[in-house]
């Protein structure tokens, strides 16, 4: 479940441009923090409500996130501005996919990890009473 609903950052978002406050006062009279008010003004902004959208987790294939690494490095880009820049859900994504290039290189990130295997345990029966 989200955080903040759709509605909610839409709120926030238009008090915001409205307002003509700066993003600490819209934090702080929504009590949130400020550099989410950055994030969810600039998302909006750059690929409107769509932007602003809970993603399910996605599987990206090794091509997209090569793309992505490159064109943040070629553009000099942060987080979020690649973030902005591809409609990703979070800058945990490509700061991700940055660190597993500096480890393996963009062959890195044409593999998946691999799923965890679950331990299942074995249950301990009691013995009944005859």
């Amino acid at each position: 479940m989200e955080k903040y609903s759709k509605e909610f950052k839409l709120k926030v978002i238009k008090y915001y441009l409205e307002k003509k406050e700066g993003y600490l006062k819209v934090a702080e009279h929504f009590k949130v923090s400020d550099s989410t008010v950055l994030q969810w003004v600039r998302k909006y902004k750059a690929n409107g409500e769509k932007g602003l959208e809970t993603r399910k987790k996605k599987n990206y294939d090794g091509d997209f996130k090569k793309e992505v690494i490159e064109y943040m490095h070629e553009h000099h880009l942060s987080y979020l501005e690649t973030v902005i820049h591809f409609n990703l859900g979070s800058t945990n994504v490509p700061s991700e996919w940055e660190k597993i290039y500096k480890r393996k290189g963009i062959e890195g990130l044409y593999h998946r990890k691999p799923y965890r295997t679950r331990k299942v345990r074995k249950r301990k029966t009691k013995k009944r009473k005859q």
